[in-house]
């Protein structure tokens, strides 16, 4: 029961893990609409919007660095949670497997065959 709950737990883990790392799009600065409102106009003009721009920009990559680092650490949580329930369902297992074991074991009570007479002489040299 553990095992299988732990299966299921590194199951979500994964789904979790990949999760993590959507959004894939970065945010990007410049491009075609960057240019059609501000291509017309003076360079000063274009260099100050693509500055406040490209600010926002990692202001924004910034904040889903975040976000990703946060579902990712989870998704490390709960895979340490199942190799937990895994483990201790591997070890429980194993532990009363060698408890029948010991439990089954007996000493037996066999007595040794009567030995004869012919068989105890002592060899002799010659």
């Amino acid at each position: 029961m553990l095992a299988r709950c732990g299966q299921v737990a590194s199951v979500i883990a994964a789904g979790a893990a990949l999760w993590a790392f959507w959004p894939k799009l970065i945010p990007f600065v410049g491009g075609r609409a960057f240019l059609r409102k501000y291509g017309a106009r003076s360079p000063e003009v274009a260099g100050k919007a693509m500055v406040d721009s490209m600010a926002e920009s990692n202001a924004d990559y910034l904040g889903l660095l975040r976000n990703k680092s946060k579902r990712l650490r989870g998704a490390g949580a709960l895979l340490l949670v199942a190799i937990a329930l895994v483990g201790g369902a591997k070890m429980s297992s194993t532990d009363k497997t060698q408890e029948k074991q010991w439990d089954q074991t007996t000493v037996p009570t066999t007595t040794a065959p009567p030995v004869s007479p012919s068989t105890t002489t002592s060899p002799t040299r010659t």
